[in-house]
């Protein structure tokens, strides 16, 4: 129960973070909303860190580090992945945008599960290709009838 709480709770500050990221990028720009984005994670990593001490983390290493520079990447894969964002939340709806996250998420893993280890799911691909084709059909504008059951009243 508390990993679904969890989850939510990261969903839910996942969507409010980028709505306030867009409204500082409306106001300022992507870059600086970004730069804002990582400074106050750092702060607040800074302060938790210093509040709870290093027992949070005792297998950190520098040596981690250096030997797996892949490590890395993935700062500079999210601080473009946040300046994207930052530059969409204004120009499309937040049910795509959250859609169209979760969707390049999951394919990325997929891809990157692949590449790495070899590991290819069909039930991964077929739960994509579902929420891709909900996307697209949530996104379809509604049809008119063609006809209308109600007919206008006549003024005398």
């Amino acid at each position: 129960m508390i990993a679904v709480l969890c989850s939510i709770f990261s969903g839910v500050t996942i969507v409010l973070s980028r709505q306030i990221n867009g409204y500082f990028t409306k106001n300022t720009s992507a870059s600086t909303s970004t730069f804002m984005n990582y400074f106050t994670g750092l702060v607040s990593s800074i302060i938790i860190f210093i509040f709870y001490g290093i027992s949070l983390t005792p297998h950190m290493r520098i040596e981690t580090f250096t030997t797996n520079p892949m490590i890395l990447f993935g700062g500079a894969i999210s601080v473009i992945n946040v300046f994207i964002l930052n530059i969409l939340v204004l120009r499309v709806p937040p049910v795509a945008l959250t859609l169209t996250t979760f969707i390049t998420q999951i394919l990325s893993g997929m891809l990157f599960d692949y590449l790495f280890y070899g590991l290819f799911s069909p039930r991964k691909l077929l739960g994509i290709c579902i929420v891709i084709a909900g996307l697209i059909i949530s996104q379809m504008p509604a049809k008119k009838p063609m006809y209308s059951t109600m007919t206008p009243k006549k003024s005398k």
